[in-house]
């Protein structure tokens, strides 16, 4: 598997990860809305924010990428026998379609 692959695949990661990450953001903002005595102005403040992840700015996007790649980085850290798995598993892949 070359970097690039890798790169590809760990962005798509980091990505799908940002999605996730929103998502229960939402579930969480929604959640404390209808529970908590939050202040008008924190609420106005979080309403651009409680769409679906593709209706996000790009600047938002970025704040949940910058979670998940962090996140990502202490998954990898945490358990580098997954992620060698995970590259053995694929070399395994490539000489079979060879």
């Amino acid at each position: 598997m070359s970097e690039e692959t890798k790169r590809i695949e760990s962005d798509e990661i980091v990505e799908f990860m940002s999605e996730l990450l929103h998502e229960e953001w939402v579930r969480w903002a929604e959640h404390l809305m209808e529970h908590e005595n939050l202040s008008e102005e924190r609420i106005d403040k979080w309403q651009e924010f409680l769409c679906d992840y593709d209706l996000l700015s790009e600047g938002a996007k970025n704040i949940d990428r910058e979670h998940a790649q962090s996140m990502f980085i202490m998954i990898v850290n945490k358990f580098p026998e997954l992620v060698n798995a995970l590259v053995l598993k694929d070399k395994e892949e490539d000489v079979k379609d060879a």
